[in-house]
Formats: C-alpha cells, structure tokens, sequence
C-alpha cells in the first residue's frame, strides 16, 4: 500500500471516528465501511463497525466484525472486551467469560472486564467466581457502584444475606438516592424475617431494574400513606405478576374490616378472588396495562398496591394471622378429588418444575424434569403435573416405560385457568 493511500484510510479513519462521537452513525458507518474496501484486515474499523452493529441489536453482525478485529490484534484488551460483550448480548455467557479473561490477561486492571465477567458468571450460577471478580473490580475502584450492588446479588443468591445487606448499606453510603440498591436491601431484609425492609422495599417505584419488570399501575387517585381508613374506601390493585398478587392478597381482609375496598386484580383471578372474598368488590384490570375508567369519586377515596400493604399490616411476625384466605370451589374441588381417587388412592403430590419468564429468571427457577426421577421412586405417591406451558414432549419422554410416571390433565391450563388450577 503506498504512503499515499495509507493517509488517505488514515483520515477517513479519524474523520470517521470524529463522526461517530458526535453522534452521526450513518455517516461513520459509510466513512468505516469505505476503509474497509481497500483495507478488509483494518482492525480498528473491523472493531468500530461492530459497535455500531451492536449498538443495533444486531448480535451476529457484532460478532463477526468484532471476531475479525480480535483476529487482527488478539492482544488489544478493549477489543476482546467488546467481543465479549456481543457474546453476552447474543446469550453465549460461556464464549463471553472467555473473552472478558482474554481482556484482562493482556489488562489485570481493566475493571470494566472484571465487572461484566462477574455478571456472566453470575448467569452461569457460578456464584463464588462472580463475587470473587466483582471483588477485583472493587480492589481497582472501591467506588463503583455497579460492582458493590452486583456483590451483593451474588452474595444473596448463595444464601449470605448479612453480608449483601452490608454492600447494599454501602452503596446506599454513596448514593442515598441509588433505588436499585435500597429496593433490593429491603428484599433481603425481609428475607431474613426483618419486616422493617418493607419501607426500603417501596423503593422499587423508583427503581429502574423493577420498573423494568413491572410498571406502577396508572390508577387516578391519591396513594395511601398509612393513615387512619376510617370511613373511607381503598382502591387496591396487583402489580409484579399473578404470584405477587395471590401472596400479597393475604392482607385484603385486615384492610377490610377498617374500610371500604375494591380489589383490581389480574383478570385470570376475578373468580377466586370474587369467592374468597364475598363482602369485597373484585374487578378485573382493564387489558394491557390501562387505567381504568372511574366516575368521580369522593375525596376520601385512595389507592394502593397489594405489594404496599405489608408496610403497614405485616411489620413483625406476629402480625401474620397465618390462616387461609383463598377459598376454592366447593364443586370443582369435589370433582379433582374423585379424579385423584382415580389414580390409586395414593398420597397427590402437585409438580412444577420450570419457571421465570426472563433468560435469567429461568435458569434460577428450573430444574429438568428427569433430575426429579428419585421423588417417583418415593413408594405411596402419586405425582401430578402442574407445570405451566407445553411440556408434553418432556412429559411423553420421562414417562417412557416408567413405573410411576407423571400424571396429567389435558383439560386443565395452568396458565389460563387460574380458578382450576
């Protein structure tokens, strides 16, 4: 390549870079693009480019220029670090940790690297490597927010839950305000039975991590703040999924007996939430998250979530009454018990086996269902599907010749049918 030509990709390179740090992608793509058409093996526009395909969401595209760019100067520490990020967008965790330890064996103290290797390890629920990782980070910078409250995530997914109480506290010494943090200290307090972590607990309404999971609900009215209900009426509604809500709905009755209340709930619950509790209003949501359309309404009506009551109903142990409060239906329940009669007279032990609706949340919540073999094995059960979802072909697969096998239901959708279920 002649010296001219080497100064003319010099500064389209540079013309290109300037273009994408103000913001002008199409233009850098193109400029990134034309060095690449003369110069196919330039590892700084292979690298660049791929950002921007990354940027996109176009993880294939990212990977194979930022593969290429590797390829040219697998020593580059900001390269490999970007390759593994592409790998962990794509959701190859195990390609991604390799590439974030190729970052750090060229740069020990690129604390980035050892921040994401973290988080992929902690995907992987290799939970020990990840805080040992998230440790490094923080002994480069004992400020960063994002390795301190990803510490203390690990060090709660293995069951220590002072000691990520003590990195939540830590951030929260930074950053008062860091809601991420203060939501998720409130869920390890109550973890550990202390039920003051209800307060911190309302930090979720300002946390982007739960705001992402679970929008508040847009119902036109004050919020309650623990006051005195006496004579007024409360306007109370699910959020955080079908879980929550059934769980949360343990306190309806005690806010019941000092005021008036209707329950908004997810509609797959109206049924059951109508018959267990007869002297409430039950109304389902309105679909896809809209407010629902009320009337005028007096000023002493309020609203609050059900995931907002134990902060005032639930603050020590004793407040729990621990009686049931679901009631199911009398006829439908008779029917599933000549049914279970049915299958040998045996103890009926209900199985769910798969759950979470996000990448992570799934791999945390599941389990395979030929790992659970030893449990048919257990004499005098019998064992019943509760799995949501199509499951049949595992199902037709471990019951293959099996002594014992998993009975179901066709006629009952866990899912849909909240009320049989």
């Amino acid at each position: 390549m002649s010296s001219q030509t080497r100064q003319a990709l010099d500064g389209a390179m540079q013309l290109a870079i300037q273009r994408h740090q103000a913001g002008d992608v199409a233009s850098a793509e193109a400029l990134y693009a034309k060095v690449l058409s003369v110069e196919p093996t330039h590892a700084g526009a292979l690298h660049n480019l791929g950002l921007i395909r990354l940027s996109r969401g176009d993880s294939a595209g990212a990977l194979a220029l930022l593969g290429a760019a590797v390829e040219q100067r697998p020593a580059e520490p900001a390269f490999q670090f970007n390759l593994g990020l592409a790998y962990q967008s794509s959701g190859d965790n195990t390609r991604a940790a390799a590439a974030y330890r190729q970052a750090l064996a060229s740069n020990p103290a690129y604390r980035k690297a050892w921040e994401n290797l973290g988080v992929v390890l902690q995907d992987m629920e290799q939970h020990a490597e990840a805080i040992a990782a998230y440790r490094r980070a923080l002994a480069l910078d004992a400020s960063s927010v994002l390795a301190r409250q990803n510490l203390g995530n690990a060090l709660r997914a293995l069951g220590r839950l002072e000691e990520a109480e003590a990195e939540y506290r830590a951030v929260l010494d930074q950053q008062p305000l860091q809601a991420d943090a203060a939501a998720q200290l409130g869920a390890t307090r109550l973890s550990r039975g202390d039920y003051q972590g209800w307060d911190e607990y309302e930090w979720r309404y300002w946390s982007a991590e739960s705001l992402a999971a679970s929008l508040p609900w847009p119902m036109p009215l004050p919020k309650w703040d623990g006051g005195d209900l006496s004579g007024r009426t409360l306007h109370l509604y699910g959020e955080q999924g079908i879980g929550d809500e059934i769980m949360f709905a343990s306190v309806v009755p005690d806010i019941a007996r000092v005021a008036r209340v209707t329950v908004w709930c997810e509609p797959r619950l109206a049924p059951l939430f109508a018959r267990s509790f007869p002297d409430i209003e039950v109304c389902a949501k309105p679909r896809g998250g809209l407010a629902p359309l009320l009337g005028p309404m007096p000023d002493d009506t309020l609203r609050c979530s059900l995931a907002s009551l134990p902060r005032f109903a639930r603050r020590t142990q004793r407040d729990f009454p621990g009686t049931p409060y679901l009631r199911a239906d009398a006829e439908a329940t008779a029917r599933w018990r000549d049914r279970f009669a049915a299958l040998g007279g045996r103890l009926t032990v209900g199985l769910s086996w798969r759950g979470g609706g996000a990448a992570r949340a799934r791999e945390a919540r599941s389990i395979a269902l030929d790992r659970l073999a030893p449990l048919f094995a257990v004499s005098g059960i019998r064992i019943v599907d509760l799995q949501y979802g199509d499951h049949r072909d595992e199902i037709a697969r471990f019951n293959a010749g099996a002594a014992n096998p998993l009975a179901r239901f066709d006629d009952l959708d866990p899912l849909q049918d909240m009320d049989g279920f």
